[in-house]
């Protein structure tokens, strides 16, 4: 939006909301995150009573929880891929700001349509974009898919680095010879997390935990 915004005489000082253009709720917008990396999150209903009281309600401080975790993300990403820094890299005070505010906040990105603003996201496909965007960065470790074609955090074989499911297309569509297709496509994987790929292919033929692909810099190799 920043980009339409800053390139249309029509909007010079204007002042938009940017939002994906849905609405959703953390209570049922958390157990969706937890499926992608395969955990199952707990109904929370201890809030509920707060109403639209104006305060924060958070279980614990992220900022505290915190302190003493980078130990644990350097075993992680040891383990499984990614960047040691990206710890660093955590907005814990906006985070504990943000997950623990009691009330609705809606925001309408109503004026900016009546301007001409036209895309709309589906809010979990794009956290699930962006999840896809680090991990083919080398950022955060790699989520993989299980044979049946759902995304899973189990440990593939031999403990190896877990092959993102784009990477495995973009590795397929190469040997196959689909210069073409992989040219076109490439950027959109690596950047945007999705394309039509996994319909050409077939869920379960994305990736599977035992097929590897060779990694430098946190970008997968295709032989």
């Amino acid at each position: 939006m920043s980009v339409w915004a800053s390139t249309h005489e029509h909007t010079s000082n204007e002042a938009f909301n940017h939002t994906n253009g849905d609405v959703f709720l953390w209570k049922y917008f958390w157990p969706q995150l937890g499926q992608y990396f395969g955990m199952d999150i707990p109904e929370q209903t201890e809030w509920a009573a707060l109403g639209d009281n104006e305060q924060l309600a958070n279980n614990f401080s992220m900022r505290d929880w915190a302190k003493d975790k980078k130990p644990v993300w350097e075993r992680v990403v040891a383990k499984y891929g990614g960047s040691p820094q990206a710890f660093d890299w955590g907005t814990w005070d906006f985070v504990e700001w943000g997950l623990g505010k009691a009330w609705s906040t809606i925001s309408s990105v109503g004026k900016a349509r009546k301007f001409g603003w036209q895309r709309s996201d589906d809010s979990f496909e794009i956290y699930v974009q962006t999840f896809r965007a680090f991990e083919n960065a080398g950022v955060l470790p790699s989520v993989p898919v299980a044979d049946d074609g759902r995304l899973t955090v189990s440990a593939t074989q031999n403990g190896d680095r877990a092959v993102n499911p784009r990477d495995a297309v973009l590795s397929r569509l190469k040997k196959a010879g689909m210069a073409g297709v992989l040219k076109s496509t490439e950027s959109n994987i690596l950047i945007n997390g999705e394309s039509d790929l996994p319909q050409m292919v077939g869920a379960t033929d994305v990736a599977k935990p035992h097929e590897r692909i060779g990694y430098e810099n946190g970008i997968a190799q295709c032989a």
